[in-house]
């Protein structure tokens, strides 16, 4: 199942298109995720239809009920004062909303993730963008490298020595 980017929210909680033609994209979702949307997607309906909104769903994921309006927009700035405020509570080191993909896209380049798919997936316009970026990492990945290189000529030199 994947998702599919295909607008987001601009300051003044209306949609727009995404900045690049890249922006718009489908990502592959884990199925740990798929089972919670879709729970959440259940208990949204269920909370609709309890307050006498009816059963549609219209697709937002993290709406905010507003008097007379029904389910609408959660603002980018609530969004992140409630991650804030979530984070605060579990005592874990601190981190941004907007920081959570940046970890995402940093270890996807650690776990060795083709950096076009990490490109990809992070909605750039090109790998050059997630180069100028996420680069940083690279370099802490060397000795790795150099370890995979000293186990692939271990192998290859016993491999040779046997024939």
């Amino acid at each position: 199942m994947t998702l599919t980017l295909e607008q987001t929210v601009k300051y003044g909680l209306r949609l727009k298109e995404p900045k690049s033609k890249a922006g718009r994209r489908k990502i592959s979702l884990p199925k740990t995720t798929i089972a919670m949307l879709r729970q959440h997607q259940l208990d949204q309906s269920e909370l609709r239809l309890k307050l006498g909104l009816g059963g549609h769903n219209d697709g937002l994921v993290l709406p905010v009920l507003d008097a007379g309006k029904g389910f609408t927009f959660r603002s980018p700035r609530s969004l992140t004062k409630e991650f804030d405020r979530l984070v605060k509570s579990l005592d874990i080191p601190r981190i941004t909303f907007h920081g959570l993909r940046h970890t995402h896209i940093t270890h996807l380049l650690m776990d060795n993730v083709p950096i076009k798919l990490v490109s990809q997936r992070a909605g750039h316009a090109s790998v050059s963008i997630t180069l100028d970026v996420y680069g940083h990492v690279l370099p802490d990945m060397q000795q790795g490298v150099a370890d995979l290189i000293d186990r692939q000529l271990g192998k290859a030199k016993y491999e040779q020595q046997e024939n």
